[in-house]
């Protein structure tokens, strides 16, 4: 059941309706997470963490990943945020940690990291990264982004929703 997968020009932009027209090859790069990693972001995941990436890609996915330091979380997390911003329309990821430091330091700036290395591809002008979110450029940046969030309770959450 794909309930809340919309069709949608890609990207939205107001320059024209040439340039909504998707790619082949970027809707091919889109249907799998293993795909988007190799095509668009050159990265090779070790077979732990495409498992964790194919787990995120259905609808009303919970996921939890649980390793010793140095496994490769966050880079998971980092590669997950641009794939997932790029094929679910109007997405809104919440990202947590109990730290902000871990958050700005480790994960922001590795996902920054891969946004940037995808050069040549439609990602680096699609999103844009900020400090204190990662945005789907256009008019539906207030609704279509991924946020960083240090908290230690679910209260903190509150009022997130996306469509």
């Amino acid at each position: 059941m794909t309930k809340y997968r919309r069709s949608f020009k890609w990207p939205p932009t107001a320059r024209g309706a040439a340039q909504n027209k998707p790619s082949n090859k970027w809707q091919a790069a889109l249907e799998t997470p293993g795909r988007f990693f190799h095509d668009v972001l050159r990265f090779t995941p070790e077979p732990w963490q495409l498992q964790v990436a194919e787990d995120f890609d259905v609808p009303d996915a919970r996921v939890a990943v649980r390793s010793c330091n140095g496994a490769g979380k966050t880079t998971i997390a980092a590669v997950l945020i641009p794939y997932l911003l790029s094929k679910y329309p109007f997405s809104k990821i919440a990202c947590l940690s109990t730290t902000a430091t871990h958050l700005i330091q480790n994960l922001w700036s590795e996902a920054n990291k891969w946004i940037t290395n995808a050069a040549g591809t439609p990602l680096p002008r699609l999103l844009e990264w900020q400090h204190n979110g990662i945005f789907v450029r256009g008019p539906h940046r207030a609704s279509w982004f991924a946020a960083p969030k240090a908290t230690a309770t679910v209260e903190a959450l509150q009022g997130m929703h996306a469509p």
